[in-house]
């Protein structure tokens, strides 16, 4: 009960100060934030996530922070709190597009289908050329997190 949703306890601010500390001593500069669907963009959570993220950016280390929300989000929900807190916006590009943020970070699980992730799935071209015209900033990270990820991955920079 007083884990996840960026709940003000103790528990996720002393996971928070793990996280920090694990970044640092690798030397990461980006940390991602990935939203179950469950975390709906409910009065609570909205409330809960900016006064996470405003205590996370007091820290003395300075994080690119990249958000992927889950599930059904308005489109002006995630543009307006990427804004508001300085988050990248993360999505499938084949599904949608990045709406916010310095540079692209796409995240690629695999086929949706009734709102279960196949990780089985293998890219189509078709597929990875989408992805190939979403690539539309200075700096573009495309992570494939299916169990294809390495042929899938090394068919699509040759691509590019």
């Amino acid at each position: 009960a007083n884990y996840g949703f960026f709940k003000p306890t103790e528990e996720v601010l002393r996971g928070w100060q793990k996280t920090q500390d694990f970044a640092a001593d690798l030397k990461c500069d980006k940390i991602l934030f990935q939203c179950p669907a469950s975390f709906k963009p409910t009065a609570e959570n909205l409330a809960n996530r900016e006064l996470f993220f405003k205590k996370a950016r007091a820290g003395k280390k300075k994080f690119n922070f990249i958000w992927e929300p889950r599930g059904n989000w308005p489109r002006e929900i995630i543009l307006s709190t990427c804004r508001k807190l300085n988050l990248i916006h993360s999505t499938d590009p084949v599904t949608s597009r990045a709406i916010a943020g310095r540079f692209n970070y796409y995240r690629l699980h695999g086929k949706y289908k009734n709102g279960v992730i196949n990780y089985a799935h293998k890219y189509t071209k078709k597929e990875l050329e989408i992805i190939k015209t979403k690539l539309d900033r200075p700096l573009n990270y495309v992570m494939f997190n299916n169990i294809n990820m390495g042929r899938d991955a090394i068919r699509f920079k040759a691509m590019l």
